[in-house]
């Protein structure tokens, strides 16, 4: 793998903000860890997960 991309319009849509990357970028390093079972990290992934439910800054919403 040479690289990985982000959709950054997409996370900050989701409602996700420059204060939410530091434990973003956590979970993304241990989740690409070969050391670290991928099984560790989702439920932990998934609870973070939980505080973005809604759709920010699109055309229909005000």
């Amino acid at each position: 793998m040479n690289g990985l991309r982000l959709g950054t319009p997409e996370l900050v849509r989701r409602g996700m903000s420059a204060c939410d990357m530091a434990e973003l970028a956590g979970l993304i390093v241990e989740g690409l860890d070969p050391d670290v079972e991928p099984e560790t990290v989702a439920p932990r992934v998934a609870h973070w997960r939980t505080r973005f439910t809604g759709v920010h800054y699109t055309a229909d919403q005000p």
